[in-house]
């Protein structure tokens, strides 16, 4: 990659996905991780959610080469997913792409990756770090090619979903996939406004969300956030600390999983390659080949969201 550079703060969460979930004054108000306390004061999206050269390194910076240009590809064909209006191949293949780049851009790929060890000397630190963001670059390309196959396939569905009001949450890692292993297949779930969400997937896992709530969607929302989460009013975060109490009526293991970083995620995945590695021979790319294609073909153009109004 070359040399070009992009500014010093660099958005983990798009500043045009951020002003859609503001409030009449176009400011959000934050919540922030492990305690779930609400802040007093309103912020403008170009205050948040961003990190200093975050994607930047020796070698490249991905915001420039890779992130930028797929954010502004989409941006016109945001506010056409928001009105429901069809979209041609091209605009299809841009919501792709730029849904596979929110999957990675996020601090999750960091908090995959192995992490810095402890006491080392600073000098020695500040090379591994170094080293590590080369890495979590690498891996960010890698990954949004993965979800890219994934989401072009034939049998991958898109469901649209608006609720009646701004009631859903934006987090520092809004969009979220699940695991190939729930109940009627891998799902991502796309929050595009205060109001609207998209799911994607399998049509049995999708038809398996028909009655899900907006509650519901916050409580994963929220979960699948690292530090912070954002809504238009403050009460829609105070009803999402309920959910995420003692008291939550969701079971006590999700509950305990959702105030974790990334729901846990990045531990559990250590955890399961120390007390179960892959065996000698196994091919990821493969099995990753594989399941994409288990959802059929490629289709070039995106399938039309359908509708639902269900809260």
């Amino acid at each position: 990659m070359s040399q070009r550079r992009s500014g010093k703060h660099q958005h983990i969460v798009p500043q045009q996905m951020i002003r859609n979930f503001a409030g009449p004054d176009r400011k959000l108000v934050e919540m922030v991780k492990p305690g779930f306390q609400i802040g007093t004061r309103r912020r403008a999206p170009k205050g948040i959610l961003f990190r200093d050269d975050f994607y930047r390194n020796a070698n490249s910076d991905i915001d420039a080469e890779f992130l930028n240009p797929i954010e502004q590809k989409f941006a016109p064909v945001y506010p056409l997913i928001l009105s429901r209006e069809k979209l041609n191949g091209h605009q299809g293949a841009a919501f792709i792409d730029w849904v596979a780049a929110m999957l990675t851009r996020t601090q999750f790929i960091s908090a995959v990756m192995p992490r810095v060890p402890s006491r080392l000397p600073d000098v020695l630190a500040a090379q591994f770090n170094s080293a590590k963001k080369v890495f979590d670059n690498i891996a960010r390309t890698e990954w949004f090619s993965m979800y890219q196959d994934l989401f072009a396939r034939g049998g991958w569905q898109w469901k649209y979903r608006r609720f009646p009001e701004a009631c859903l949450v934006l987090s520092d890692h809004p969009v979220c996939i699940t695991s190939v292993y729930q109940e009627g297949g891998q799902m991502v779930l796309v929050p595009m406004s205060s109001d609207v969400v998209l799911i994607g997937g399998a049509r049995t896992a999708i038809e398996n969300m028909r009655e899900t709530t907006a509650a519901q969607f916050n409580f994963f929302f929220a979960g699948y956030a690292n530090r912070s989460i954002f809504a238009s009013d403050r009460s829609t975060l105070e009803k999402l600390t309920l959910l995420l109490s003692d008291d939550s009526p969701f079971p006590r293991q999700m509950v305990e999983a959702a105030r974790q970083p990334f729901f846990g995620a990045p531990e559990r995945l250590r955890e399961q390659m120390q007390s179960d590695p892959m065996p000698k021979g196994f091919d990821f790319g493969e099995a990753l080949r594989q399941h994409s294609a288990s959802f059929g073909p490629y289709r070039w153009e995106i399938a039309q969201p359908d509708a639902s109004q269900n809260p």
